[in-house]
């Protein structure tokens, strides 16, 4: 979700990203992750997406995103719960919509998977018996489009065997790159050197934990970061799951995730933006997106 207007921490007031693009070009604003919520009460991390990008090799134009979530009264975090219960019906084409899909590569399935029906059966066989030409064709296009996608999960099989294709990512980043270089162990790297405004998956070893409202992740290795005051920082990644999405997850080793509490670190992969320091300076987070985001294996 793009947010309209955002606290800048160098000019000290609300602006819009037009005038955030305009005030760095000027050398007012020093960095894109200088931004809080506007929202006084909320002011958690906010990033200006491709501000510091020169304006040739933008896809898309400067936009505020927020980088952790909302407090629960802040009137983006009801947008954003909106957009997050909308998300669960999208299509796997719906996240590849204006991007040119004939070139063959893999795409990246992140619909859902649908919920079995007792007479799923019966109601396909019902169906498929009424079809109009038209919508037969539309099935078929649909059919060709998913076969040509995967999962996360399906990836990181990819991925771990050695495997090697050209991967689209969605829109908004419509970027075409190798399985292997979509790839990036977290291993001590400096946030500021990995890749910007766009999407790769993460992973590495991580602890699972219950905590209040949920449970987070925690990479078994660091990140290190510049805090606004310049000082340097050493944390290890996490990710929060809310208590909400698990309980409903169509997924059954997340409904069962106690389960990944015990023993050793598990193999965790996230389909993530570069991750950000938060608004206290302390932590760096991944913001949590979905379920169909991640990838724990045993």
């Amino acid at each position: 979700m793009s947010l309209i207007t955002a606290f800048s921490l160098d000019l000290n007031k609300n602006i819009q990203s037009t005038e955030a693009d305009f005030a760095f070009q000027k050398g007012l604003i020093s960095s894109q992750k200088n931004f809080r919520c506007s929202t006084e009460d909320c002011r958690i991390a906010v990033t200006c997406a491709n501000l510091e990008k020169p304006k040739k090799d933008r896809k898309v134009a400067p936009y505020f995103k927020s980088t952790e979530n909302h407090i629960s009264s802040c009137p983006f975090a009801i947008e954003e719960e909106k957009l997050r219960k909308n998300s669960k019906k999208a299509t796997a084409e719906s996240y590849y919509e204006g991007i040119d899909t004939t070139k063959g590569n893999t795409l990246i399935n992140l619909a859902l998977p649908s919920p079995k029906t007792q007479n799923n059966k019966s109601s396909m066989t019902t169906n498929n018996r009424h079809e109009s030409p038209t919508s037969s064709s539309s099935k078929r296009r649909s059919e060709h489009f998913i076969n040509r996608t995967k999962t996360i999960s399906a990836l990181a099989t990819s991925f771990l065997e050695g495997e090697n294709f050209s991967v689209t990512l969605p829109y908004p980043y419509n970027e075409e790159l190798s399985l292997q270089e979509l790839f990036i162990e977290v291993n001590g790297q400096d946030v500021e050197d990995l890749p910007q405004d766009t999407l790769r998956v993460y992973y590495g070893k991580a602890w699972i934990n219950n905590v209040t409202g949920g449970f987070q992740t925690k990479f078994l290795n660091a990140l290190k970061t510049t805090t606004y005051d310049g000082d340097l920082i050493e944390a290890n990644p996490t990710i929060f799951l809310p208590n909400t999405e698990i309980i409903n997850s169509p997924y059954k080793k997340f409904r069962e995730i106690e389960k990944m509490l015990k023993g050793r670190p598990k193999n965790l992969f996230i389909l993530s933006d570069t991750p950000a320091l938060n608004s206290t300076q302390k932590y760096i987070n991944f913001k949590f997106q979905g379920l169909q985001y991640l990838e724990v294996k045993l």
